[in-house]
């Protein structure tokens, strides 16, 4: 009499309403019943292999441990993922800069781009794209050296005509002098209002509507601290000029004064 952990597909469970339901579960106290009866009812002159007993159990023991494991790994994703609900939330109010290529619209005012590249632009080309895909600007960026710029657009296509608000996105083609493609990383930067995780995903919400990846964050900063030290960077200047002007004044009233008793 021979039975194997999956010799049962399936079994009949009796629901609260009095429905049969059918659960393809094996757990380990059915497992274990299933063995005592089978133990209990084995026929004398047939008993249950010894050997394949214990590889019923090892492999009962096997599936278990997999099955802790899936658990653990499970718990472990979901607090990853309330760390990160966590740490996205201390950026709420603070500026970013992070990995992006969208521009939002609003009146006379346009969001920032920036983009960067490790490599010598000999020329390059910028892509405004439009809500609906098409390309509604260009500019020509001619030849830069390696290194961080930003891009800022007027909010109008390439025939001088006003965009409507709205998201725009940006693409940038840029060859070295040998005609060889450049690749060229674009940055966004917004002030971020809110945070969301969506299919395991934690984004940030800017001040303007858009959104970025939370892993793809380069910089954050409190621009109130920013501020504050621009303020006392301005103010000690300020002091340390009228503390020379008074040093000066002195030196120059000592002056006198010796002038005086040499007289």
């Amino acid at each position: 009499m021979d039975m194997g952990v999956n010799s049962i597909s399936s079994r009949s469970t009796q629901g609260s309403s009095g429905a049969s339901t059918t659960n393809t579960t094996l757990g380990k106290d059915d497992f274990l019943k299933l063995l005592m009866v089978q133990l209990q009812n084995q026929d004398p002159t047939n008993t249950v292999d010894n050997n394949a007993m214990l590889a019923q159990l090892a492999q009962f023991s096997a599936l278990e441990q997999q099955q802790r494991t899936a658990d653990l790994m499970e718990k472990m994703l979901e607090l990853t993922q309330r760390n990160e609900q966590l740490t996205a939330a201390n950026y709420i109010g603070k500026t970013v800069r992070a990995q992006g290529y969208e521009m939002t619209k609003e009146g006379s005012t346009v969001s920032t781009v920036y983009y960067s590249s490790n490599t010598p632009i000999d020329s390059g080309r910028v892509y405004v794209y439009g809500p609906d895909g098409d390309i509604v600007y260009t500019e020509d960026i001619g030849s830069k050296q390696a290194g961080f710029y930003e891009f800022t657009w007027d909010g109008k296509n390439s025939a001088g005509k006003e965009m409507p608000d709205g998201k725009y996105t940006i693409a940038i083609q840029a060859k070295t002098e040998e005609g060889n493609a450049v690749l060229v990383h674009t940055e966004v930067s917004g002030v971020v209002i809110s945070a969301v995780t969506e299919n395991g995903s934690t984004y940030l919400r800017l001040k303007d509507g858009r959104v970025v990846l939370l892993d793809k964050v380069y910089e954050v900063y409190d621009p109130k601290l920013v501020s504050s030290t621009d303020d006392d960077s301005s103010n000690t200047s300020g002091s340390t000029s009228g503390d020379n002007a008074s040093q000066d004044e002195n030196k120059e009233n000592n002056s006198s004064d010796e002038s005086e008793s040499v007289s």
